[in-house]
């Protein structure tokens, strides 16, 4: 049956439903030509598992490392006379004495460091102790917030460590909301 035979009125249902197969079929088309594209691990274009971790400009440095160092705003003689500058002088003093007392401090004891130096309690942001799974974290890190930097200060394994960085666009020092 041609729609030649058809009248005029029944040719225009045919043309639509044809016209919708059509649309339908560019559709699966396009659906099954970007699975290719998936994002499930393993397959398509996306990353491979493990390939970020193996990318070394995709993680960042430990704070205290050369690379850290790169990544941060060392405080140097001329910066001591900022604010910012004796502040990150006055908590390295306090984790130095802190270090020499106790090579793995407590969370307690990175807070009243960072008091004793000086970081308002407003300003004062401080790493979680344990782990999601319960296990103790490595090192704990503390910052204060003062104007538009945070000076940053560890103690890992009995060696302070401390840096400026700028404050994130949140307004915090540290990413997340465990503090």
């Amino acid at each position: 049956m041609t729609s030649e035979l058809l009248p005029a009125p029944a040719r225009k249902p045919m043309a639509r439903l044809s016209m919708r197969a059509a649309i339908a079929a560019v559709a699966v088309a396009a659906v099954v030509g970007l699975g290719g594209c998936s994002l499930l691990p393993g397959q398509g274009g996306g990353p491979k598992p493990g390939a970020a971790a193996q990318d070394s400009s995709t993680t960042l440095p430990a704070l205290g490392t050369a690379a850290a160092a790169d990544s941060t705003t060392p405080v140097t003689p001329a910066d001591q006379d900022t604010p910012t500058g004796k502040l990150a002088g006055t908590v390295r003093e306090e984790l130095s004495n802190l270090a020499s007392a106790s090579p793995k401090p407590t969370r307690e004891q990175m807070k009243q460091a960072m008091l004793a130096a000086g970081v308002v309690p407003e300003n004062l942001e401080i790493s979680i102790g344990q782990t999601p799974t319960g296990l103790a974290v490595d090192a704990i890190e503390a910052a204060g917030r003062l104007d538009n930097d945070c000076v940053v200060g560890q103690v890992r394994d009995g060696q302070p460590t401390v840096v400026v960085m700028a404050v994130l666009a949140s307004g915090r020092c540290f990413v997340g909301d465990q503090h």
